[in-house]
């Protein structure tokens, strides 16, 4: 990934290509591809950005050759030390190579949208946030779509909606997330994890959710200080 930061005052505009990258996971290079296979030549994107002690917005546009369009809008406002409201839209595009895959490679028809809105409460020793979700993504022939979160294969898209799988973001689908957090001890927290979604498919309602618990040791020993250890159980 190759970025061109510019800065000027509180305003920030980032201007990048994406190169042919390799997961984090593997050792090989690998080509950007589609879902069918075929090579992505280049992935482009632009963002401009403001922030100050109250407002932080950032609005972001990429684009995957002959494939995806994507325009993001993530705002932040702070009306108090202790309090955070987050809304970030998410707006993707069909191109003609993206049109013309096959329907069960595609997540969705032509357009795919996705809203959010989060609030988090944060304490000395304890944080938490409450998020909504909404999805649009329809897909023909009867099938589900769903907003895809990454604009090719082998890249990583920027996501920051509680809604971060693809189980989640279904054609329709609303999306209530929790997650809580408490310092026990200034190296060991706990909290918990819960996600519910609900969408209506070919005449009946769907709902899913799960709820997780967590524990996460940051020890502060010297020659630990780079380690985090983080345990998570629970049903889905």
């Amino acid at each position: 990934m190759v970025w061109l930061t510019f800065y000027d005052g509180t305003f920030t505009h980032k201007l990048g290509t994406a190169l042919p990258s390799a997961p984090r996971n593997s050792p090989e290079s690998l080509r950007l591809q589609t879902n069918d296979g075929r090579v992505i030549g280049h992935l482009a994107t632009a963002e401009l950005g403001y922030k100050n002690d109250l407002f932080n917005g950032q609005l972001a546009y990429g684009e995957s050759q002959d494939y995806l369009r994507r325009q993001i809008l993530r705002l932040v406002f702070s009306p108090d030390e202790k309090l955070t409201l987050g809304s970030q839209i998410y707006t993707t595009q069909a191109l003609d190579g993206y049109q013309a895959m096959a329907l069960s490679k595609r997540h969705f028809d032509r357009n795919a949208n996705h809203y959010a809105f989060d609030a988090k409460w944060q304490e000395p020793r304890w944080n938490l946030k409450l998020g909504i979700a909404h999805t649009r993504a329809p897909k023909g022939e009867g099938a589900l779509g769903f907003y895809p979160r990454h604009m090719t294969k082998d890249s990583r898209g920027t996501f920051t909606s509680m809604a971060n799988v693809e189980a989640y973001m279904a054609d329709g689908e609303t999306m209530l997330g929790m997650e809580a957090e408490y310092r026990m001890t200034p190296e060991f927290t706990a909290g918990l994890l819960g996600t519910y979604g609900q969408f209506d498919y070919q005449g009946a309602r769907v709902r899913l959710g799960e709820i997780n618990a967590f524990g996460r040791w940051m020890p502060s020993h010297h020659k630990l200080k780079n380690l985090t250890v983080l345990a998570i159980v629970g049903p889905g």
